[in-house]
């Protein structure tokens, strides 16, 4: 059971550090969306998006202590705003229990668009709760990297 939290941490760290490696020159990223971005307000989760090359995908929200990780990995393709993400594989890790892997080719942030200012990421979605079609807005703000030209 361990290993299995110790594999979703590495996980989270590599694909940190992969996004993050520095380079001798900086470079613009090839999409807006491109790079890392962290739920602000947690509220016990811990949560990152990360829009990663070759248009992958992937969403990490894990309890604060640990106990609880999901992991939604896929891709993710624009038109002017509007957002589409399709989900192929989710990872569920509970303490104490064996990981749950579930593949799938399912919609993610339904019908979702975006907008970008200064360093906030807004995605407005919609959420099926009690199969009610509700108006969803998620605000993320970009994660530091060594990329970041802050000079």
């Amino acid at each position: 059971m361990t290993s299995i939290k110790n594999f979703l941490f590495l996980f989270i760290i590599l694909l940190t550090g992969l996004l993050s490696c520095k380079k001798d020159k900086v470079e613009k990223p090839s999409h807006p969306l491109s790079g890392e971005w962290q739920l602000t307000d947690t509220e016990g989760y811990f949560t990152r998006v990360i829009f990663g090359e070759g248009n992958n995908f992937s969403y990490v929200i894990s309890s604060k202590d640990w106990s609880m990780t999901t992991a939604v990995l896929g891709s993710f393709t624009t038109d002017e705003n509007k957002l589409t993400i399709t989900v192929n594989k989710r990872l569920v890790q509970e303490k104490g229990k064996e990981t749950i892997l579930v593949t799938s080719d399912t919609p993610f942030f339904d019908q979702a668009t975006f907008s970008i200012e200064d360093k906030t990421l807004t995605l407005n979605y919609t959420t099926y709760p009690a199969d009610a079609p509700v108006p969803t807005t998620l605000k993320l703000t970009r994660a530091l990297s060594l990329k970041d030209d802050t000079h």
